[in-house]
């Protein structure tokens, strides 16, 4: 069995894990363009730098999972302006009573804050970065593992695409690493 099979096992027997696909160069490819035209329901550009990034690893897994499904604890959505100024980000379960002790912002969903203070400059965007993935370390010649959460659009295809029933309850998301 080689490494890829190997983690492919792994993650199908993994907690919250309804199965896991390796990613191919085609259906890589189309998630890719998919992703490049999200815009919000607003109409401001949604950069999905984390897919573009697990793009540039040597190997893609399509993960389809629930809830019990542990991500890594960091925030992976952000609202910028041009100028890199953060004007809001997501907020992990284990950050939130920090930050609901706060005045100096606005909740804008339950898991979302703005900065009320904060003034940037530039095109505003919101930007969907990688979550680092350290486990894959553990097998053999692996490397800069991460976890990269596909938009709606992407969601729906690869769901096609691998036969998962599309309900609201499964998540889709794409660990991508190197071998070296």
């Amino acid at each position: 069995m080689n490494v890829q099979e190997s983690v492919l096992t792994d993650l199908r027997s993994t907690k919250g894990v309804v199965t896991a696909e390796l990613m191919d160069d085609e259906i890589s490819c189309e998630v890719e363009c998919s992703e490049r035209a999200i815009r919000t329901q607003g109409g401001l550009e949604f950069r999905n730098e984390g897919y573009l990034e697990a793009m540039r690893r040597h190997i893609r897994i399509c993960i389809f999972c629930t809830e019990d499904f542990e991500f890594p604890e960091t925030p992976s959505i952000f609202y910028i302006t041009g100028d890199g100024t953060v004007m809001g980000h997501e907020v992990m379960r284990h950050e939130m009573d920090a930050y609901l002790a706060r005045d100096d912002l606005v909740w804008v969903s339950d898991n979302f804050i703005m900065y009320t203070e904060r003034r940037g400059s530039g095109d505003e965007i919101f930007v969907s970065k990688a979550k680092e993935y350290p486990h894959i370390e553990s097998y053999p010649g692996c490397t800069n593992g991460i976890i990269a959460i596909p938009a709606g659009p992407s969601d729906i295809a690869l769901k096609s695409r691998y036969g998962v029933e599309n309900r609201r309850e499964i998540a889709t998301a794409v660990m991508a690493f190197d071998i070296i």
